[in-house]
């Protein structure tokens, strides 16, 4: 499915990048989330020497085809020594699906065996024993697996604010992560606004719709975006629930992503006012919201 780099080089002896975290010279390994949500970290020049698993691109072919192709873009570039390896075919870390264990549990323990695998592989030769590889996962509960079993592992947002070169790398992280869209203290939490750098890149691109925010006057947890485009393309987005609102206020511009089509819904019927008294009774919206979810409305 993939060329990796050049045999000569398929990864750097002496990686480059240099980190407040680890010291060390080291690789790194991304699990398939990092790669569906950080492909703009990924391609950038200054990222390299990527150990990318067999089991991390089935996983992205399978759930995003443009991303997929971003990645095999990424790994017939030379110049980043972006390594592939065929980890469900080796004798070493091919392991099985275990009774009553669920494919993402089965794939991230996957990774796990690859990146310890990768680790003690590098220490049986004099000229690789120094170095180390890095699992880089937004998964909490991965990380956490990953250094009960002995694993240096850090969330994408931690590793890349650790890095001495490039600080503009941070404003291009994406706002992905297992904490985005929690409730804390009572109060619910928004995740955090697109930096405009990627918001530019992302309209570009189609990833992101820009219209109008209206919203509405009978269900506070509704509002539409009106996106403008050539004759009848003109069309209606739908948000619904306070966390797909994320602050937005009536006539603001605004970028918007749509979900998948199965998570569609139909504007609700039923008139939902806001009061201040109940601000804070996260239950009660979230009762509310179980009803909610996002559509786009052709017109």
């Amino acid at each position: 499915l993939f060329r990796s780099a050049p045999p000569e080089h398929p990864l750097q002896p002496r990686p480059s990048l240099q980190s407040r975290l680890q010291p060390s010279l080291h690789y790194l390994l991304p699990d398939t989330n990092v790669l569906l949500h950080q492909m703009d970290i990924l391609e950038d020049p200054i990222i390299q020497n990527v150990i990318i698993l067999q089991t991390v691109l089935q996983e992205v072919r399978n759930r995003s085809a443009p991303v997929y192709k971003r990645i095999k873009d990424v790994v017939n570039n030379p110049d980043k020594y972006f390594y592939t390896f065929t980890n469900e075919h080796h004798r070493d870390t091919y392991i099985e699906q275990e009774q009553g264990e669920g494919s993402n549990d089965r794939n991230d323990r996957a990774i796990r065996t690859a990146a310890k695998w990768y680790n003690e592989h590098l220490k049986k030769s004099k000229e690789t024993q120094q170095l180390l590889t890095i699992l880089i996962t937004n998964d909490r509960r991965n990380k956490e697996k990953a250094v009960e079993e002995g694993i240096v592992a850090y969330t994408c947002e931690e590793y890349i604010k650790s890095l001495d070169a490039n600080p503009d790398l941070v404003d291009r992280l994406a706002c992905i992560t297992d904490e985005a869209n929690e409730i804390e203290s009572g109060r619910v939490i928004f995740p955090d606004h697109v930096a405009l750098s990627k918001l530019q890149q992302g309209i570009k691109s189609g990833i992101y719709l820009q219209g109008t925010y209206r919203a509405s006057r009978d269900n506070y947890l509704e509002a539409t975006v009106w996106v403008h485009g050539d004759g009848d393309n003109s069309k209606e987005v739908l948000i619904q629930g306070l966390r797909n609102l994320n602050r937005a206020i009536h006539e603001d511009i605004v970028a918007v992503e749509l979900l998948p089509k199965e998570k569609w819904a139909v504007p609700s019927s039923v008139v939902l006012q806001d009061e201040a008294d109940n601000e804070e009774d996260i239950e009660k919206e979230e009762e509310k919201e179980q009803m909610l979810k996002t559509v786009e409305i052709g017109r």
